[in-house]
């Protein structure tokens, strides 16, 4: 993940370049992705422009940007996308998980809900 996320100006640059993206689309669409977590062969790529972002996304940028990867890492990875509010559960240290607000959120559970705190026991 570490090289992911220390290449990740240098890939979307790549991208940039090598497909011929212009200032505003690149500023728009690629620029504002950011590296969650690098999971096996999987990177988690947070998309701050909605649903509607997610699509166009992966229908114009999700092979270039795996080239890319592919290209400055030296292996290849499958991209996923994700919604910042709906961000993956992440085991912690201690084997715990953290529901995150976008499943809460599906859940129809709120921080503070006793639900909630049931739910976070039994994870």
């Amino acid at each position: 993940m570490d090289l992911i996320k220390e290449k990740w100006d240098q890939i979307l640059l790549n991208v940039m370049q090598e497909h011929e993206i212009s200032d505003i689309a690149f500023r728009t669409w690629l620029k504002p992705l950011t590296v969650h977590r690098v999971t096996d062969n999987t990177v988690i790529l947070l998309v701050p422009t909605g649903q509607m972002g997610i699509d166009y996304i992966t229908k114009k940028y999700l092979f270039p940007l795996k080239v890319a990867i592919t290209e400055m890492t030296g292996t290849e990875y499958e991209i996923q996308f994700i919604l910042q509010d709906e961000q993956v559960l992440v085991p912690e240290a201690d084997d715990q998980v953290h529901l995150c607000a976008g499943v809460m959120q599906r859940l129809g559970l709120r921080i503070g809900d006793s639900h909630a705190q049931a739910a976070a026991d039994h994870a």
